[in-house]
């Protein structure tokens, strides 16, 4: 009950039982409502001109404002890493205060942590991949990355590490999702339409996001060969956007941002491989969704 009703104590004592009942059954109302906010996962995501962090209880937080944030993670130690793509990269804590920074001169996509504290930055426009050291500053020479589109902005979207060194790299205006080694020579380039994000499985296949065509997400095993695809229409009921973001979970279920500049799509959805929605994060306001993070659950692949 709110704070109106416990400082009119006078006027409660004389409502009559009726119109009692009347509120002891709006109140239960609003519990079932808030209990309708819980939220099946804790994370971080991008949107709405910052980083969010939204809790189970569907509590959200803004921890930063941003423009366009493309990519993030959430570090072991509750920290968040973000690509800022007129900034460069940024690292803050729960407060968001900023404890690591990096200016990039062109736009920003993709970046990643290692193991070992070394920061990785995908330059776009320049085709480059940087690795710096807690300081910022650079361990090697940048990585030199292959894009043949004319459009500097198409060069590179979100990008991973590997677990042998490589870089499973996506060039949007290429259409290509190509891997190179730690000396930047290609090994593997598979062509699908305008990729955003690319992710390596356990199987060793590839499961990609697929940007604003008719393909949302594509699945390819390790001879390349298409497997798996989801496109506009499988999904019941769903509008799609730009196909962005992508984990895999424990289950198999794919986790998908659905972005879009328009009010009115589900903004996440986490999708079982017989194209059904097992759950979907259904905020009207919560618009252009590009990266997602499941920070609280274990062996999420991303």
């Amino acid at each position: 009950m709110d704070n109106t009703h416990t400082t009119r104590r006078d006027f409660l004592v004389n409502l009559s039982a009726g119109s009692m009942a009347a509120i002891t059954l709006a109140a239960a109302a609003a519990a079932r409502a808030a209990d309708g906010n819980k939220l099946k996962y804790a994370f971080v995501c991008s949107g709405n001109g910052g980083v969010w962090r939204f809790t189970r209880d569907g509590k959200r937080k803004q921890l930063v404002k941003a423009r366009k944030v493309n990519d993030l993670t959430v570090l072991p130690d509750g920290n968040v890493l973000y690509a800022d793509r007129d900034f460069g990269v940024r690292e803050v804590d729960a407060d968001g205060k900023v404890v690591f920074e990096m200016k990039i001169d062109g736009e920003v996509h993709g970046v990643g942590r290692l193991a070992d504290g070394t920061t990785v930055i995908g330059e776009c426009g320049a085709r480059k991949i940087h690795l710096v050291d807690a300081k910022g500053k650079p361990l090697r020479k940048p990585l030199q990355i292959q894009s043949a589109t004319k459009n500097s902005h198409r060069h590179m979207r979100n990008f991973r590490v590997l677990d042998d060194g490589h870089y499973l790299v996506c060039h949007e205006g290429d259409s290509r999702v190509r891997q190179y080694d730690p000396k930047g020579k290609l090994v593997l380039d598979l062509k699908t339409p305008t990729p955003f994000s690319a992710l390596r499985l356990k199987n060793g296949g590839t499961l990609v996001s697929g940007g604003p065509g008719k393909v949302k997400i594509t699945e390819f095993d390790k001879k390349q060969k298409i497997v798996w695809q989801l496109k506009n229409g499988d999904l019941k009921g769903v509008r799609m956007g730009y196909a962005a973001g992508l984990q895999v979970l424990k289950s198999g279920n794919i986790v998908l941002c659905n972005h879009s500049h328009r009010k009115g799509l589900i903004p996440l959805l986490e999708i079982t491989r017989d194209k059904k929605v097992a759950w979907s994060f259904d905020d009207k306001e919560m618009k252009e969704l590009s990266s997602c993070h499941f920070y609280e659950l274990k062996n999420v692949l991303r």
